[in-house]
C-alpha cells in the first residue's frame, strides 16, 4: 500500500496507519460508512508511530492568532499536574503516621502488636496484589479481549499510544455494563484496560482515543501500581481508615487532572477529550444540552466552600473542574476547539462563533483558527 498524507497536518503517514505520529489525528476507512480505521494487517504486525526525542517544553500559541502546526518532539512528561509528586510524598508520610497511631492506638501502645499490624499489614497487601492479578485473568475469561474483530481498531491505537510513550503495551477488554465508563489496573505488566461495552457504543472514533491514552496514562504515570500498594493500607486501620482514605483522595483526584491533559497532550483534540467527558457524565443523549458554556457556567457556580467539600469527598474531580482545567491548557498549548459543526469553541468563556472570527465577541478573547 503506498503512502498517504495526513489531511489534518500533511505529513506523510505509513502504509496502514491509523493515526498520523505527528499530530495524532485519527484516520477512517474512505470507503463505506464505517466510523472504525481499516483492520490491521493479516501478519498481526500493528503500525506504529516512531518515538520522538522529548525537547523541554511546548512552543507558546503564535501571537498573530493562526493555529500552530502541531509540534513533533514533545516531553509529555509536562502533562503530570504541578504538585501530584509533592501531594503524593505528603500523601506517604500522613498515610504512614496515621497507620503507625491507629495501630498502636488499637494495640494499647504494646511493640510486639505494632509489629504484628505491620506484618498483617505486609501480609494484606500481598493479598490483595494476588487479589488483582485475580481480577485480571478473570477478564480474559469473561469479557471480550481486543485482538482480532471488529475492534481491533482499538489494539491498534493502544499499540501507537504505548509506543508514542515508550512503554510496553496494555491488555485491552471490553465486557458488558450500560454505564459509560473505562479503567485501568495492575502494578507490573501485562496491565489492564477495561473498557465498558456502552462507552465502546456511544463514543466516536476520537473520544475513544482519548479514553485510551487517559486511561494508558494512569499506567505510564505509575498511578495504578502506587493505588494497588497504597490501597489495602489504607482501609486496615477502622480507627483511621475514613481519615486515610480521605487524605488519599487529594492526590487521587491530581492523577485524573494529569491524565486528562496527557489525552489532550497527545489527541491535540480538545473537542474529542471534553464531549468525550460530558458523554461519561451525562450521557451520549445529552451532550447538546451542557456545551462548554453551560460547564463553564456550572463551574462558577461550584466555587463555594461547600461544593469545595463536596468535591473533597469524591473520587474523581467535579466534571466542570475537570473540563475548565482541559480548556486552560488547551488555551496554554495554543490548541483551537472546534466543534462538530465547526464552530470555534472560546477556551475563556466557552462561547461559540464561526471559523472567520479572529476573536471572542463576548471576552474578546484570541481565538486560534485551524490552518
Amino acid at each position: 500500500m503506498p503512502e498517504a498524507n495526513c489531511p489534518k497536518c500533511g505529513r506523510p503517514m505509513a502504509a496502514g496507519g491509523v493515526l498520523c505520529s505527528n499530530c495524532m489525528h485519527a484516520l477512517t476507512q474512505q470507503s463505506g460508512g464505517d466510523n472504525f480505521p481499516p483492520t490491521p494487517p493479516s501478519s498481526g504486525v500493528q503500525p506504529v508511530p516512531v518515538p520522538v526525542s522529548p525537547p523541554s517544553q511546548i512552543s507558546p500559541p503564535p501571537a498573530s492568532g493562526v493555529y500552530p502546526t502541531p509540534v513533533v518532539q514533545v516531553d509529555y512528561r509536562i502533562a503530570r499536574t504541578k504538585g501530584e509528586t509533592r501531594v503524593l510524598l505528603i500523601t506517604l508520610i500522613l498515610l504512614f503516621l496515621l497507620f503507625i497511631f491507629g495501630a498502636m492506638a488499637t494495640a494499647n501502645g504494646q511493640l510486639d502488636a505494632v509489629l504484628g499490624y505491620v506484618l498483617l499489614a505486609l501480609g494484606v497487601t500481598a493479598f490483595y496484589l494476588f487479589l488483582i492479578r485475580l481480577v485480571q485473568r478473570q477478564f480474559l475469561g469473561n469479557a471480550l479481549r481486543v485482538e482480532r474483530g471488529h475492534f481491533s481498531n482499538l489494539k491498534v491505537i493502544t499499540g501507537q499510544i504505548a509506543a508514542l510513550l515508550r512503554m510496553a503495551e496494555p491488555e485491552v477488554y471490553i465486557f458488558q455494563d450500560p454505564y459509560l465508563n473505562a479503567f485501568s489496573m495492575g502494578f507490573k505488566r501485562p496491565y489492564t484496560i477495561a473498557l465498558h461495552s456502552a462507552i465502546v457504543e456511544y463514543l466516536d472514533q476520537e473520544e475513544l482515543t482519548a479514553v485510551l491514552v487517559h486511561e494508558v496514562g494512569h499506567i505510564w504515570f505509575g498511578h495504578t501500581r502506587i493505588s494497588a500498594y497504597v490501597t489495602p493500607v489504607v482501609f486496615q486501620i477502622p480507627i483511621v481508615s475514613p481519615v486515610m482514605e480521605y487524605i488519599f483522595g487529594f492526590w487521587a483526584r491530581r492523577t485524573e487532572l494529569s491524565c486528562d491533559r496527557l489525552a489532550l497532550l497527545v489527541t491535540r483534540n480538545p473537542r474529542a477529550v471534553i464531549e468525550g467527558l460530558v458523554k461519561g457524565h451525562v450521557g451520549p443523549h445529552f451532550l447538546q444540552q451542557l456545551d462548554a458554556e453551560g460547564v463553564l457556567f456550572q463551574e462558577h457556580q461550584t466555587r463555594g466552600f461547600l461544593n469545595k467539600l463536596a468535591q473533597s469527598i469524591s473520587t474523581h474531580p467535579f466534571m466542570t473542574t475537570r473540563i475548565k482545567r482541559l480548556l486552560e491548557y488547551a488555551r496554554e498549548l495554543g490548541l483551537v476547539y472546534v466543534d462538530k459543526n465547526g464552530l470555534l469553541v472560546c477556551e475563556i468563556c466557552g462561547l461559540k462563533s464561526q471559523p472567520s472570527s479572529a476573536f471572542c465577541t463576548r471576552c474578546n478573547a484570541q481565538l486560534y483558527r485551524p490552518v
